[in-house]
């Protein structure tokens, strides 16, 4: 049993160190530090997801994504680090492909963040119509990050008449939410 804890203790230190090389921003020491651990936790794993994409390295993350699936039981944070890699490639369909997995095969309930994941990724794409329909659709009320993904989209999409009603509602949700006022700005320039 002291092995065990020992054990436990080493993973546990060394997921600090590869979460603290990740959030510094220096991949290849979170590469190596990855590499040189003798066994992986979901932890492991979803720092290095995220890590990767952090850095553009989108396709990694995704592969990543999918030898941490044969390996380890994915969380709901594991499932969010692929779908920003998801969204940033703009694929839209593997998203939808991961959420489905990630509620039938591994029983996660989808946060606002998977959403406002997806609502980005539609956005992304020109999508805004599917974008604002995912809003509309998602289980609970749509929180203001969900929000601003869609104000992010409209602007981006150069539609501000509709960039302003989703100002609106960040700011019916949170009325002192200055990212509300900053993207409304922006999306009138």
């Amino acid at each position: 049993m002291v092995f065990k804890a020992s054990r436990e203790k080493n993973l546990a230190t060394l997921n600090a160190m590869l979460v603290a090389s990740s959030k510094s921003g220096n991949l290849e020491e979170s590469k190596r530090i990855f590499d040189q651990m003798p066994e992986w936790d979901v932890i492991s794993w979803t720092t290095m997801i995220i890590a990767y994409t952090q850095h553009g390295h989108l396709d990694a993350a995704r592969r990543i994504f999918t030898m941490a699936m044969d390996a380890v039981h994915p969380n709901d944070v594991t499932f969010l680090g692929v779908f920003v890699a998801c969204a940033h490639l703009g694929q839209v369909a593997e998203i939808y492909a991961y959420l489905a997995s990630m509620e039938i095969d591994y029983g996660i309930v989808p946060t606002q963040d998977h959403y406002s994941c997806i609502v980005s990724a539609l956005g992304r794409l020109g999508q805004l119509k599917a974008a604002m329909e995912m809003i509309q659709r998602m289980p609970t009320a749509a929180t203001a990050a969900a929000w601003e993904s869609l104000l992010s989209c409209y602007r981006f999409q150069r539609d501000p008449r509709r960039g302003i009603d989703a100002a609106k509602q960040i700011l019916e949700i949170e009325p002192q939410n200055a990212a509300g006022y900053v993207l409304l700005s922006n999306a009138l320039l």
